[in-house]
């Protein structure tokens, strides 16, 4: 009976250290912590925003621009906590060429871009990290709230010129997955839907209010300090 008691002991013990190891790989990996920089690239994608146009001493005049797609960049430097939480402030530019305008006096347009440069700061919250031989994947969410520092929209017809900008209140929604490399480095793909709702731009034909609530598709590369 000693014996027998003895051998279940020690077989228990040998399973033990052979499933420590397995049991330390399925826990969850340690989470990111301290400061890290970001820098995006990605597609910006503006669709067809209603552009309202009032030239001057004139009315109102209705109508949408249909824009081509374009690009955002933007540099990030954050700070993620230890738990899921990470916050970081951004600049980010992004610009899309216009392909044609349905707004009564600026039909004429056959070329411009509308762009824009805005200020952000972001929250994210870091989703359960799934570790790979590769990297470490993290899945997140985010939010930011920030300035649409300047908007503009500059337009050609021939030999005649349009410029608007402005500035307005801005926010947006961010979603995508972002993974850590041993060395410090960091990937990510993500998609952001930036809003800035209405927004008057006025210039040296009049005024244009613009929806502008353009979507973008990314990608990053960044270091974990």
């Amino acid at each position: 009976m000693f014996f027998k008691a003895r051998k279940l002991v020690t077989l228990r013990i040998a399973l033990a250290l052979c499933l420590a190891p397995l049991i330390a790989k399925a826990q969850a990996p340690q989470d990111p912590v301290g400061p890290y920089v970001d820098l995006t690239a990605g597609l910006s994608l503006a669709g067809s925003p209603s552009s309202d146009f009032t030239a001057l001493e004139g009315a109102l005049q209705q109508g949408s621009t249909d824009l081509k797609s374009g690009w955002l960049g933007s540099f990030a430097a954050g700070y993620a906590f230890k738990g899921p939480l990470r916050a970081e402030v951004e600049l980010s530019y992004r610009s899309n060429s216009v392909n044609s305008l349905s707004t009564p006096g600026l039909t004429q347009v056959t070329s411009g871009d509308y762009a824009s440069l805005m200020f952000f700061a972001n929250g994210y919250y870091d989703i359960t990290a799934l570790e790979t031989s590769f990297a470490t994947f993290v899945p997140y969410v985010g939010f930011g709230v920030g300035l649409a520092e300047e908007v503009d929209a500059d337009l050609s017809a021939g030999a005649q010129s349009f410029e608007f900008d402005g500035n307005s209140f801005a926010y947006q929604f961010l979603a995508g997955v972002k993974w850590y490399y041993d060395s410090g480095f960091t990937g990510g793909l993500g998609v952001r839907h930036t809003r800035v709702d209405s927004i008057a731009l006025t210039g040296n034909a009049g005024a244009l209010d613009l929806n502008y609530n353009p979507w973008a598709i990314t990608a990053s590369i960044g270091f974990q300090f």
